[in-house]
């Protein structure tokens, strides 16, 4: 299904129930989709597809941008949600935070920091964690992730850890969501009406587009694994420092990622060529 299709309209974001076949009845290609059956967002999508190239709103982009404070703090987080808990106090599927990376730079393209957590396999690290991030992030500065999901986890972390509660929601309310700007602002037609990291960043920035397929560990379900797996007593300890070595090398590089992010929307308000209305 969908063979000879450059763009079918499956691609448009979030098209669904009977809505879809609505669209479909103008035929399976998305440039025939009718803007009376489009939402602003499939809208955005069709227009890059028609165009041929990227679309970027400057305006609203360059508003997004100017929200953001500086230093600026890139952070990624990774976790488990093991079945056969580890620890006390940790219920079955219960998602625990595991490990972070975090960039830090005084303005965009100046020199980064790097720092970073790993947990213990089989010991309740929370604690431990949410000292260093605190310590790391400090007080000032707009931290800036991609997607909701860090948002979700610190919030959890707070409820786990009532006596760092006050510090850990204030950091929620430094994050800036980078996901959040591309989906809304910035159109591509490689993006397949999708805006997730792995799908936007090597359209962004080219250099990425093989990065993660370099690495041993090259995705949160990898990450998830190899963390699970450090626990085990069949490894030996050499094996089990490469795979800590792994972990940190794959969220090193999603938090190295999204300072190119951030710089390429930075260029896509100066030098980008396409907008909406």
């Amino acid at each position: 299904m969908g063979h000879g299709l450059e763009h079918p309209i499956w691609e448009l974001p979030r098209l669904t129930g009977k809505r879809f076949f609505e669209v479909a009845e103008y035929g399976l290609e998305v440039r025939n989709a009718p803007d009376h059956l489009l939402t602003p967002a499939q809208k955005r999508f069709r227009e890059c597809v028609l165009a041929g190239k990227m679309l970027v709103d400057k305006k609203a982009v360059l508003r997004a941008l100017e929200t953001m404070a500086p230093p600026f703090y890139y952070l990624d987080f990774e976790s488990v949600s093991p079945l056969d808990p580890p620890f006390a106090g940790l219920a079955p599927w219960e998602t625990v935070v595991t490990q972070y990376s975090l960039h830090v730079c005084a303005e965009v393209g100046a020199p980064l920091q790097h720092m970073e957590y790993l947990a213990v396999p089989d010991r309740d690290c929370r604690e431990a964690l949410a000292s260093k991030l605190i310590s790391d992030l400090g007080v000032r500065g707009s931290i800036i992730v991609y997607s909701s999901y860090e948002k979700t986890q610190l919030k959890a972390v707070a409820e786990v850890l009532p006596h760092k509660a006050t510090q850990l929601l204030a950091i929620v309310d430094r994050l800036v969501d980078l996901e959040k700007v591309i989906k809304e602002h910035v159109a591509h037609p490689d993006f397949e009406g999708r805006s997730s990291l792995k799908v936007t960043l090597p359209v962004l920035v080219p250099s990425y587009k093989t990065r993660y397929a370099a690495l041993p560990v090259a995705n949160g379900a990898d990450a998830a694994t190899a963390f699970e797996r450090l626990s085990s007593h069949e490894l030996a300890e050499d094996e089990k420092e490469a795979l800590r070595r792994d972990l940190l090398e794959y969220c090193k590089l999603d938090t190295l990622a999204m300072v190119e992010l951030h710089s390429a929307l930075h260029a896509l308000v100066v030098d980008g060529q396409g907008r909406w209305a």
